[in-house]
């Protein structure tokens, strides 16, 4: 990317350079400072800001300029000129080919998000709040205590044939035989788990009531609701979206080179010409992931 350089730096006033990019973003060039990189990234969400390793400087949204200079005055650098640069930002809805969606990650500004390969680069963004909203998690509900519908990526209302559909889709995704992520063969085990007990009519109906009961019962949320349902409540690290690749059609906005989903519409198997679906995983100490038709 080139960059055009003006006199954005007075003489002696700071170490610093506020520079307005050919694609409408500010770079923002400074010398090397721990505390002002974590800074930076506590006070610029994610989603508007990247490093950029080959030319030393750090792209961010325009509308972030002000606490750039803000930054640099408080870390002792002097306040450098705050360029002024108009962009228009749209929103656009895109039909995603994700190879591989990776585990979701506190971005340093208390946000968390998984980013997505797409045309050969992690080149969309999945805040988890999108990615729940669309499988139907509680955005609250600590990992170990998902209702098994959230194990399925279903809502609780999901008719027979929808119930089915998940189950299949998801013990695809997850069968050791073909996925290779750390903890494939316990999500494995969940996944049927949660359809043996759904799938049974009475069964479905004594959880829902279950499920009821817990919502409207004074509890603590941060220990989450227990059932009597063996394994389904093995703790779990972090909350993973039961699929990790797919045709997604999104709605977001192009910012950084990245696109950023704020709301998933549609999300279907990438399938070939023989009718199998991919399934990608990625093996620890792996430098990329895999690629399984099945």
């Amino acid at each position: 990317m080139t960059y055009y350089v003006v006199s954005h730096k007075a003489p002696g006033t700071s170490d610093c350079r506020l520079i307005p990019m050919k694609d409408g973003t500010i770079g923002f060039e400074s010398p090397y400072d721990p505390t002002l990189v974590k800074a930076l990234k506590q006070a610029i969400p994610y989603s508007d800001r990247r490093w950029d390793r080959d030319q030393k400087l750090w792209f961010v949204a325009p509308k972030h300029a002000e606490t750039l200079a803000d930054l640099a005055e408080k870390h002792s650098m002097g306040r450098p000129v705050v360029p002024q640069v108009k962009v228009k930002t749209t929103t656009a809805i895109k039909l995603l080919s994700v190879m591989y969606l990776g585990a979701s990650k506190d971005r340093g500004d208390g946000s968390k998000s998984s980013f997505g390969w797409v045309d050969g680069g992690w080149t969309a963004i999945f805040p988890v709040d999108v990615l729940k909203d669309w499988f139907a998690v509680d955005r609250d509900a600590p990992a170990e205590a998902l209702t098994l519908y959230a194990i399925l990526g279903i809502k609780a209302k999901a008719t027979d044939k929808e119930l089915k559909s998940a189950y299949r889709r998801t013990a695809k995704q997850w069968h050791p035989d073909v996925c290779s992520d750390p903890g494939a063969e316990e999500q494995f085990k969940r996944i049927n788990e949660a359809y043996e007990i759904l799938k049974n009519p009475l069964q479905r109906r004594k959880y829902d009531a279950g499920l009821t009961f817990a919502a409207k019962a004074p509890f603590n949320r941060a220990d989450g609701p227990r059932w009597d349902w063996p394994n389904i409540n093995v703790p779990q690290p972090t909350w993973r979206p039961p699929l990790r690749c797919g045709l997604i059609l999104a709605q977001g906005v192009e910012q950084l080179g990245r696109f950023v989903v704020s709301e998933i519409l549609q999300w279907e198997d990438i399938t070939n010409q023989r009718g199998q679906t991919l399934v990608t995983s990625w093996k620890f100490g792996d430098d990329t992931f895999t690629e399984r038709w099945v």
